[in-house]
């Protein structure tokens, strides 16, 4: 019996021998039949084109350079080159048997039909459906020879080309290149010329930078200034329809027509679209040479183009490093930098400590004062210049050793965070060290300031006296220190206090200091506060950061006087709104301190403030009179309503409303946000909350306020009864009392008892049972001075009474 083939196998063999049978050769498949056509005018797309079929083609001898068996389907046709380039467009390519998407393989001959498989071009793949292909160094007048094939063996193919002719630029060689005019310091521009790529050859040599310029332009001009700035913008793609943005190369050379690779600037993409360009080392006078291109082969570019005459930085090299002072203790004197055109100094890179930052840099230099310490810092005085990074070096500008490089290295915060700081210890006295400052990436090239001190010489306290005046000082941008610490110093050069504006300009500040010397640590309502305090006054009242300076025998003295005050990290800050005195008084606000700070054997307490006028230290576990401005309740039906004022402070973040039964444990039932105030004047908010939740007995509340840094701080304690006057059964007289108070029952025969507590619900004296008779005598002469509450105690019933008592 014989053996059947499978019905799949031939079903395969029958359509590969379909491709053949019954399939009229065209006229044009062999080279000798090549169809002549006529070239098009350039253009993004073919104005008239010519239509194809590889339908029933077969393959020519001999085979195309990119393949032996893909061309059984090849056609010809042929053409007169009128100009040196062509673009050879190819689209609507599909598969005559299924209708699908197509490639198109290609070969390209020169003069007379092939021999050999040499050609000019040979590709598989010019196209999935549309593509193109710049064909360059066509001889005029000469015949080419154009071969083309489906890239399917299975499937013959159907498409449309044409060949456009292209006109090569006039400054297609740097020997044409074209006269332009550079624009002069401080123009704004990116279109003075318009340029395009289009029809541009190759030109040698190839710039160092890349290879890619298979479509070079050119251009000449005469130095003006030592720098130029190449602007660009509207880079498209010329070859393509769709709009297509393009990157751009360039070259620049001296003098002449260059004979090397090397040039004086060279970067093979200077930007996608639009860029710019700093082009240092020019000499005024001098010729130079500006060559574009494409940054990808195959691809004309039109763009607009400007060149504009720059004036460098001074300090743009170490040969001109611009001096900083360096003053004692503190930053008295910043310079201003710029980076604004700066380029990258002979034999530079990238900083030692970021090796992907840009490398353009100015350069200043510092003199070691006699201890061999000195600190150097750059800060902002705008937005603008955020990231800098800072090197020092050791020798001289013709051989300078690298001492250390910083990144990031200012404690401030943003703006200065990202700014730089180096500190250098041990030096020897009279050396000079230069610094090279730079830009971090490619956004920070404007202003900035750079400021340097001898960290190791510290300027004393101020012994301060009657509201004595502190130097005046200006924080503004014309002072370069909005973002940095500014030093308030007495009229004999001690230091008070420093201000950092934190970008705000404050203007003229005047200051005047007030210390205690009459050895009685000062107190209101028995409440201790630091011998010192300062009124700070500035044109414009904004915020700003502040330092305040004390001396240690001032806070052991409101140590010793103050049992809570453990260490300086227990301080406060009051601020009020009363000018330099000797005594506390005046509409109050908390301030939460950021740093408490040991400087030498003295000390600051560092500290955020919305606004200025006079500032307090005292314990962190009291506050002075007057932390809120009121805080009231009332009952009002079956609820209690809740009225608190205080100082305005942006620093609020929300209220807490809290409750207690006890006057010790309390819960929390509710949150006002700072915005919700009631009612505003020029200095305080007003805020109301009703109490709804028709308690029984007493109940205490208290406001707890928060700030956006973390910080709270609490309003005083109220007591309100909610029982009618007729259930009170007892009453405590006198109060305020200097230590002995009275309790009188209303009832005979009432079972009480007595306990003493503060303000916080501390248990401070356990009285017990009072005396069966009306009036009891409770004494508590040892407890300080201040608020307390008397918690009565029915112990029969269990009901439970708070009763505020105030100790003098």
């Amino acid at each position: 019996m014989k053996k059947r083939l499978p019905c799949i196998f031939l079903m395969l063999l029958l359509f590969f021998v379909c491709k053949r049978i019954n399939a009229q050769a065209p006229a044009n498949d062999e080279c000798a039949a090549a169809t002549s056509i006529n070239l098009s005018p350039f253009s993004a797309s073919c104005s008239s084109t010519i239509s194809a079929n590889t339908q029933g083609a077969t393959k020519s001898s001999p085979n195309p350079s990119c393949t032996s068996s893909l061309n059984d389907d090849d056609i010809w046709y042929s053409f007169q080159a009128t100009t040196s380039s062509i673009v050879l467009r190819v689209f609507n390519a599909t598969y005559n048997g299924t209708g699908q998407t197509a490639q198109v393989g290609f070969s390209f001959y020169e003069a007379a039909c092939p021999s050999t498989t040499s050609n000019i071009i040979c590709s598989n793949l010019i196209t999935a459906g549309t593509g193109y292909l710049i064909i360059n160094n066509l001889v005029p007048g000469t015949v080419y020879y154009l071969r083309f094939w489906s890239s399917s063996s299975t499937q013959y193919a159907t498409f449309e080309f044409c060949v456009q002719e292209i006109m090569q630029p006039a400054n297609d060689e740097c020997v044409n290149a074209t006269l332009i005019t550079s624009q002069p310091v401080g123009t704004i521009c990116d279109a003075t010329y318009n340029a395009t790529t289009v029809g541009a050859t190759r030109s040698l040599p190839d710039p160092a930078c890349s290879n890619f310029n298979d479509d070079d332009i050119w251009y000449s001009f005469t130095a003006n200034t030592s720098a130029v700035r190449i602007n660009f913008s509207n880079a498209r793609q010329a070859t393509t329809s769709s709009v297509g943005i393009a990157n751009l190369g360039y070259a620049l050379y001296d003098l002449a027509c260059p004979s090397s690779p090397a040039a004086l600037a060279c970067n093979a993409n200077i930007g996608n679209g639009a860029g710019t360009e700093l082009v240092g080392g020019l000499i005024p006078g001098h010729q130079y040479y500006l060559r574009f291109y494409s940054l990808s082969t195959n691809i004309y570019v039109t763009f607009d183009f400007c060149v504009v005459d720059v004036d460098l930085p001074f300090n743009d090299d170490c040969a001109n490093a611009i001096d900083v002072p360096v003053s004692k203790g503190f930053c008295t004197s910043p310079v201003a930098g710029n980076l604004s055109n700066a380029t990258t100094s002979p034999g530079f890179g990238a900083p030692a400590c970021v090796s992907n930052s840009s490398s353009e840099d100015v350069w200043f230099k510092v003199t070691v004062p006699q201890s061999g310490n000195v600190t150097i810092q750059t800060s902002p005085v705008n937005t603008q210049t955020d990231d800098l990074i800072m090197e020092a070096y050791s020798g001289d500008c013709g051989s300078l050793s690298l001492t250390t490089c910083d990144d990031d290295g200012n404690p401030e915060t943003t703006p200065s965070n990202l700014h730089s700081r180096i500190t250098l210890s041990g030096r020897n006295s009279g050396e000079i060290i230069y610094l090279r400052v730079l830009g971090k990436f490619t956004n920070n090239f404007g202003p900035f300031a750079i400021c340097a001190w001898d960290h190791s010489v510290l300027p004393p306290v101020s012994p301060g006296g009657d509201c004595i005046q502190g130097n005046t000082i200006t924080v503004n941008t014309a002072n370069l220190n909005r973002y940095m610490w500014v030093p308030i110093f007495d009229a004999s050069g001690n230091i008070v206090a420093e201000i950092n504006g934190n970008g705000n300009d404050l203007g003229d500040i005047t200051s005047s200091v007030y210390v205690n010397t009459s050895g009685q640590v000062r107190q209101i309502n028995n409440q201790f506060y630091l011998d010192r305090n300062i009124s700070i006054n500035p044109a414009n009242n904004l915020s700003a950061h502040v330092r305040v300076y004390f001396k240690n025998n001032e806070f052991l003295a409101l140590q010793s006087a103050d049992p809570s005050v453990i260490s300086i990290n227990s301080l406060n800050v009051t601020k009020t709104t009363t000018a330099c005195q000797p005594v506390y008084s005046g509409v109050a606000s908390i301030i939460v301190p950021d740093a408490y700070v040991d400087y030498g054997t003295d000390h600051y307490i560092q500290f955020s403030t919305p606004s200025f006028s006079s500032f307090y230290v005292h314990s962190a576990n009291v506050t002075l009179p007057l932390e809120f401005i009121s805080f009231s309740a009332e009952q009002k039906n079956a609820g209690v309503q809740l009225t608190w004022k205080v100082v305005k402070d942006k620093l609020i973040k929300n209220f807490e409303i809290q409750y207690s039964y006890d006057g010790s444990i309390f819960k929390s039932m509710a949150f006002i946000d700072q915005n919700k105030f009631t009612y505003e004047d020029n200095d305080s908010w007003s805020y109301k909350y009703a109490d709804n939740n028709h308690h029984e007995g007493d109940v205490f509340y208290r406001i707890k306020m928060n700030d956006l840094n973390g910080k709270s701080i609490y309003s005083k304690i109220i007591a309100i009864n909610l029982l009618n006057n007729m259930d009170r059964v007892f009453s405590i007289y006198p109060n305020p009392s200097t230590g002995k108070f009275f309790i009188r029952k209303k009832m005979e025969g009432l079972n009480i008892s007595a306990t003493l507590v503060n303000s916080t619900g501390q248990k401070i004296k356990d009285f017990g049972v009072l005396l069966p008779k009306n009036v009891t005598e409770v004494n508590i002469d040892e407890s300080i001075p201040g608020i307390y509450f008397l918690k009565i105690t029915n112990n029969i019933t269990g009901k439970v009474w708070y009763e505020k008592i105030i100790k003098r």
